[in-house]
């Protein structure tokens, strides 16, 4: 049997499964928290866009790196139209300069010179700075000699092959990623054929998700569902009057395979040969009708 591989992440620069033995702060522990939620979310999105793409390889991998850099940033955001501070980051050169989110930063020089845009800053260690601030309507000047921080260290990261699956769960895995972007739809809208012992209904759960009983047309993943239905058999039909004031059946389940551009048309059959019954006894059941094929986008 041939084998292939998932694709795991691999980070060189902070060991994420044992950070917490490496970090001794309470606060750059957070950080790495963080950075792993942050890497995850960002590695599924560009394997989400990949896969979209086309690229179904199985052997798909990428690597980014990064080389020793001087961290020259002053720290700050601000807001291009209002010349506004949104932002400051704690421990930065403008956070220990004295600037504060909220100042207007009306402008800024290097050894005398004014610079216009911050986005293209050169700036280096010994650099005289002058801060020009409106706080609350007083003027503020802040000055001081540039100093870098921490310079950023060099990093690795670089997606790796590490566990072995069959062909049968490899497909598995195409066709779940390529499900995201599929659907099909599931209707109460029609009404079927009363003559053939057929009624309308709603649904109340779609997968122990809840559903808003006026909502008759439902987009959904191509899948397996256990959908909880209501029937609208009409009053006449139940000849036996305890039964239609009984909840006890008027909810049934039904377990649903979906393909994808298919529409699945619900009703409830009723047995026609049990309106005599008891109340607490099943005299109906919910079917699809009918289905058909119908391409089906997400709005």
């Amino acid at each position: 049997m041939k084998f292939k591989s998932f694709i795991s992440i691999c980070v060189l620069f902070i060991s994420l499964s044992a950070y917490s033995q490496d970090l001794k702060s309470p606060e750059a522990n957070k950080i790495a928290q963080e950075l792993k939620k942050t890497i995850n979310q960002s590695i599924s999105k560009i394997i989400e866009y990949e896969r979209a793409a086309g690229n179904l390889s199985d052997t798909f991998k990428f690597s980014l790196k990064q080389g020793l850099e001087e961290n020259i940033s002053l720290g700050l955001i601000v807001n291009k139209k209002t010349k506004e501070v949104i932002l400051i980051s704690p421990g930065s050169y403008a956070d220990n300069v004295g600037v504060k989110s909220g100042d207007i930063l009306e402008a800024f020089f290097i050894n005398k010179k004014e610079v216009t845009k911050l986005t293209e800053l050169s700036i280096q260690q010994g650099d005289k700075t002058t801060f020009h601030i409106n706080r609350n309507g007083v003027k503020v000047e802040l000055n001081d000699y540039f100093y870098p921080n921490e310079p950023i260290p060099a990093w690795e990261l670089t997606l790796v092959q590490n566990k072995p699956i069959t062909e049968e769960n490899n497909h598995h895995q195409k066709t779940a990623t390529l499900n995201n972007y599929q659907c099909a739809t599931l209707s109460t809208f029609f009404t079927p054929p009363a003559a053939k012992s057929l009624y309308p209904v709603f649904l109340t759960k779609v997968n122990n998700t809840k559903v808003n009983s006026d909502d008759r047309i439902i987009r959904v993943r191509p899948g397996k569902y256990k959908l909880v239905v209501h029937h609208l058999i009409p009053f006449n039909e139940l000849i036996h009057a305890k039964r239609y004031k009984s909840n006890s059946n008027r909810f049934l389940e039904l377990d649903l395979e979906v393909e994808a551009d298919k529409s699945y048309y619900l009703a409830s059959l009723f047995d026609n040969k049990s309106r005599y019954k008891k109340a607490n006894e099943k005299f109906w059941e919910p079917v699809v009708w009918k289905s058909k094929d119908k391409p089906c986008k997400w709005e």
